[in-house]
């Protein structure tokens, strides 16, 4: 869990489109979010938000996790373990931005979506297999080193002869 306020972009995939090559709407959008980290640093700093953006294509299974569509961007506020959601079509200016960062308090808020656990349960159970896969061909190893046959000159176990002469 993060601590302090988060305002979060979420700028959907382009179906295949490279990073550098988003959509009219993503790059506006991410231009007028840049904007306000720049030119507001006073509306960031007195309601001591963290700007960041995340862009669907580099990071799908966080986006999966905040059910951001492909077909739009999606602006939040992350704040002690809840979320406010922002409808991104309502931003025209930095100062609809600036209105929800001193305002989200009094929008209707949810909470914040625990992590994917699916993910790492299937993750953990690839590990433990291969794990256990590993573990059985060292002892599968180990056991032919020491059952294999004898050399041709050490056929017979000799007695230590007794040095006493």
């Amino acid at each position: 869990m993060t601590s302090g306020n988060w305002l979060v972009l979420f700028v959907s995939g382009n179906d295949g489109v490279t990073a550098d090559r988003r959509s009219v709407e993503a790059v506006t959008v991410i231009a007028s979010f840049d904007s306000l980290v720049r030119v507001s640093t006073e509306v960031v700093s007195a309601y001591q938000v963290v700007p960041a953006y995340v862009l669907c294509d580099e990071s799908p299974s966080l986006c999966k996790r905040f059910k951001v569509s492909n077909s739009s961007a999606k602006l939040v506020i992350l704040s002690g373990g809840r979320m406010y959601s922002y409808p991104v079509e309502q931003i025209r200016s930095v100062n609809d931005i600036e209105l929800f960062v001193s305002d989200f308090r009094g929008i209707e808020s949810g909470a914040v979506p625990p992590p994917l656990r699916s993910l790492t349960v299937w993750k953990r159970l690839a590990l433990l297999l291969g794990g256990a896969i590993g573990i059985r061909l060292v002892r599968s190893c180990a056991l032919r080193r020491t059952s294999a046959p004898l050399p041709p000159g050490m056929t017979a176990i000799r007695p230590k002869a007794d040095e006493r002469g």
